[in-house]
């Protein structure tokens, strides 16, 4: 597919702005310089939209956007007393009605190889069904315990990203200018775990279906499959085992 850089100049630009508003990127920032980052072909199809760290998206989307800012109200304790929250739309990941399916790695790993690959586990984010999509926002809290970057060049979907640190928080934008029907890995984490995890521990990684921004994701093709409610994921996270 041919790829131009200019509507991923754009969408880089929108997700990032306001990106100093309180906020310590620190441990993940996006790589913003590779102008190919973002599928998209060179026709550059006006129904794609581009991310608005306000909240607001231009295009065809008008729903969620970017954020940056580190405000709502939907997000988790950043010292991880609290457990991250859930999406309160979650839906039954049995449910095969759903047209469009998002699963978060469940990943079993032993004290022993968590101290030879120095406390930090690959987590991949993987799209399983998948009825065509255009343009996409969404995003994932990781157990306030951890530290997190994340990595969109060995995957199928390359998404922009921001990860706000002191939230636990990343939220992601993705566009093509054409229907995208592809399945497959769409973002790896690198999550390191305290030094103290112990057999039995668990560390939710949970999907995000809100910016902090308290806009909604979107996964738009044909149709905005997230407001006819037909899309749907599983949470998984990091247990330590013996």
């Amino acid at each position: 597919m041919k790829r131009s850089w200019i509507p991923a100049l754009c969408l880089c630009l929108a997700l990032f702005t306001g990106c100093d508003a309180g906020t310590d990127s620190s441990m993940g920032s996006a790589d913003v310089s590779s102008s190919d980052s973002i599928s998209s072909d060179a026709s550059g199809s006006d129904t794609s939209s581009t991310a608005d760290s306000t909240g607001n998206s231009d295009g065809s989307s008008t729903g969620s956007s970017a954020d940056s800012s580190g405000n709502g109200t939907n997000s988790s304790s950043a010292d991880g007393s609290d457990a991250p929250p859930v999406a309160a739309t979650q839906a039954d990941p049995a449910n095969s009605e759903k047209l469009l399916h998002i699963t978060v790695e469940d990943v079993k790993i032993s004290r022993s190889e968590l101290a030879a690959s120095d406390y930090t586990v690959p987590v991949l984010i993987t799209l399983d069904k998948n009825p065509g999509i255009t343009y996409s926002e969404w995003g994932l809290y990781v157990d306030g315990k951890c530290t997190f970057t994340a990595n969109k060049d060995t995957t199928v979907f390359h998404p922009e990203f921001y990860i706000n640190d002191e939230k636990h928080f990343i939220w992601t934008a993705w566009m093509s200018s054409s229907i995208d029907t592809s399945t497959g890995t769409m973002l790896e984490l690198q999550v390191k775990l305290p030094m103290d995890a112990a057999p039995g521990s668990h560390y939710p990684i949970t999907y995000a279906d809100t910016s902090q921004a308290n806009k909604p994701h979107l996964w738009q093709g044909d149709s905005d499959w997230a407001t006819l409610g037909n899309v749907d994921w599983t949470d998984g996270g990091i247990t330590v085992t013996d």
